[in-house]
């Protein structure tokens, strides 16, 4: 009451010369007085957020990280836009493991200071990418492993020779012979997944070479097949672990018994240890999977399968050169595989010979009419390059080929988007991807941060938490949730600033 008697400008005066007080003590790291200090300015101007915020850096100086938390809290009572206690608050929220908290409070700051603060920049992206890392371990934990959706799988089943040719299943059983018995061999349950494969059947294929292996194959060749195949619908299904030892089994298996390996041994290893090593790319061990591969290629230098996916390695390492040669390799020794030709087109445009992958391009799809995926990655191309009208034909033939491509409605979108600025074109194509492809996740994310364009920001999580949903591996579903937490922090920071929401759009 006495303090409150006073002249506004002598409480103003006695205020500031304790702020002064506590700054000195402050820089002399001689905190409890600096807090007393600060405390005591605060009763002579209540509705001031400075002292409060002066107070939580000597307790942020001294890592108490709770009273940080509170001191701020009633800074940000006083002024909720105060980007200093913002900034604290959310870095103390850290440091106690309160990640969305932290993130909320980061994001806000960096808005309200127009993402100028690079500090501020760089402590919110380290926060997402931990609420994220941390999200995706727990959410892997319980998250079922299915087979992912039918495109998605084919394109990685025929990245292997031996699933793009029918040829290379000389043991499956005939299109009309009956599916074995339960207790058949383990040797005819093995030749009812190769016909599977020939078919494209994936599930009844996974679950045949399951029951070859638990009747047990006669001969090595089918048994390391199937262990292979084991090995690779695991993988498919995000299960690292139960992959690699499977893949480790068929490799052991095939060595066993010392004779010499054959060239149809060799190919079966060769097949194990390069699926071994995407394994391992997926990891972030690529020093290991380059060490598997160059194994499998002391084995056998000529498998067309190796090269590619040694290329896929060297382009995610943005090798081009290199990844060009093992491209052109695989081409040499298998002219039917269409992916290494789309690879070397993709890898030809990274290294600006935008010309010569355009022509790799045009002839991949003369030789290959019926490519979908050519196309695709074609149509990616020209809308880059502005041909726009060469984009919306190759497109038109891509959907005619298979008119289940979500991928071929999301580049529709993209290209309806860059040529006529067609935003209601372009969020009609994209849930034209969803309706004919529900595993498409490309088509969730730019539907997504469409949604967020249009500030639809409950409309943009939910389709990102449909993407987290659909992602198959560790990684994936913490590349997910970045999207998704961010988008939950622009939420949040909208709600509490209406007023500023508009700047969300910068991000």
């Amino acid at each position: 009451q006495q303090i409150e008697a006073l002249p506004k400008k002598t409480r103003e005066e006695h205020a500031q010369a304790l702020k002064v007080r506590g700054n000195s003590f402050f820089q002399k790291k001689n905190f409890k007085p600096a807090i007393e200090a600060y405390s005591a300015a605060s009763h002579f101007n209540p509705s001031s957020a400075i002292f409060h915020a002066n107070r939580a850096a000597c307790y942020a100086a001294q890592s108490k990280h709770s009273e940080c938390i509170e001191a701020c809290d009633a800074a940000l009572r006083r002024d909720p836009t105060y980007v200093k206690a913002l900034n604290r608050r959310g870095l103390a929220y850290e440091k106690v493991g309160e990640l969305e908290k932290a993130l909320n409070d980061l994001t806000a700051a960096c808005v309200l200071e127009d993402f100028k603060n690079q500090t501020a920049n760089q402590g919110m992206e380290r926060v997402l990418q931990a609420i994220a890392s941390q999200g995706a371990v727990e959410r892997m934990k319980s998250k079922p492993k299915v087979l992912p959706t039918g495109h998605v799988l084919k394109t990685y089943m025929e990245s292997f020779q031996r699933s793009r040719s029918d040829a290379e299943y000389p043991h499956a059983l005939g299109e009309d012979a009956p599916v074995p018995a339960e207790d058949a061999s383990g040797q005819e349950h093995y030749a009812e997944a190769e016909r599977r494969m020939r078919q494209g059947d994936y599930a009844r294929a996974e679950a045949a070479y399951e029951r070859a292996l638990e009747q047990g194959c006669e001969e090595k060749g089918p048994a390391v097949r199937s262990l292979i195949m084991r090995g690779t619908f695991r993988f498919v299904r995000g299960d690292g672990t139960g992959a690699a030892q499977a893949f480790e089994e068929a490799v052991k298996r095939e060595e066993e018994g010392g004779e010499e390996a054959d060239e149809a041994s060799k190919a079966r290893m060769v097949e194990a240890m390069v699926k071994r090593a995407c394994l391992l790319v997926e990891a972030s061990n690529v020093a290991g999977a380059m060490e598997l591969f160059s194994k499998a290629e002391e084995l056998n230098p000529d498998d067309a399968d190796l090269h590619y996916h040694r290329g896929q390695v060297y382009f995610i390492l943005q090798q081009l050169d290199e990844a060009v040669q093992d491209y052109r390799k695989a081409i040499q020794l298998d002219p039917t595989s269409v992916v290494a030709r789309i690879q070397l087109g993709v890898a030809q445009y990274r290294q600006e010979k935008k010309e010569l992958a355009l022509r790799t391009f045009r002839s991949s799809i003369r030789d290959n009419p019926s490519s979908l995926y050519a196309r695709i990655n074609f149509s990616e191309l020209l809308i880059d390059q502005n041909e726009f009208e060469e984009a919306s034909r190759i497109l038109t033939e891509a959907r005619e080929l298979d008119p289940t491509s979500g991928l071929a409605w999301v580049n529709e979108a993209l290209l309806r988007m860059q040529w006529k600025q067609d935003l209601q074109g372009m969020e009609e194509a994209l849930t034209k991807a969803i309706e004919v492809d529900s595993g498409c996740d490309l088509a969730y994310v730019h539907l997504a941060q469409l949604r967020m364009q249009k500030d639809d920001l409950p409309g943009a999580a939910e389709l990102f938490e449909s993407v987290a949903g659909l992602a198959r591996t560790q990684e994936e579903m913490s590349q997910a949730l970045q999207y998704l937490y961010a988008c939950k922090a622009q939420i949040a920071f909208a709600a509490t600033h209406p007023e500023h929401a508009k700047n969300l759009r910068k991000m």
